[in-house]
């Protein structure tokens, strides 16, 4: 069976505190790794989504726990090792996607650390 996700182009969001708003970022699963877009950055990434994904994303101010590209490449491998469907690729990224929301507010946020990047 053909795998249904490849070059299939899904959205990844990511919330920045710094400026108070959500990114979207497009994430297309080709062969070995992911294609990003965002605005004018765009290019092949590895299965990690690096380097691309990482660098909008610290442009950006958008903190992200470290294990992010593990869990990225484990969504890919997934993704074609059970042939997962567009619907369960999607999902997985909004879970991704919320998981940075609740990483970025678990950093502390009081007034000694106003203005930490």
């Amino acid at each position: 069976m053909p795998d249904q996700t490849l070059n299939v182009e899904f959205q990844f969001r990511a919330y920045s505190r710094r400026w108070t708003r959500d990114y979207v970022y497009t994430l297309k699963r080709v062969d070995r790794g992911w294609y990003f877009r965002f605005e004018d950055s765009r290019g092949r990434c590895d299965k990690k989504g690096g380097p691309l994904l990482f660098r909008a994303l610290e442009r950006s101010g958008i903190e992200y726990p470290w294990n992010l590209g593990e869990r990225l490449q484990w969504l890919w491998e997934r993704a074609a090792d059970q042939n997962l469907t567009q619907d369960q690729v999607q999902g997985a990224l909004d879970n991704l996607s919320d998981w940075l929301k609740d990483a970025d507010r678990e950093l502390p946020q009081d007034a000694v650390w106003e203005g930490v990047r």
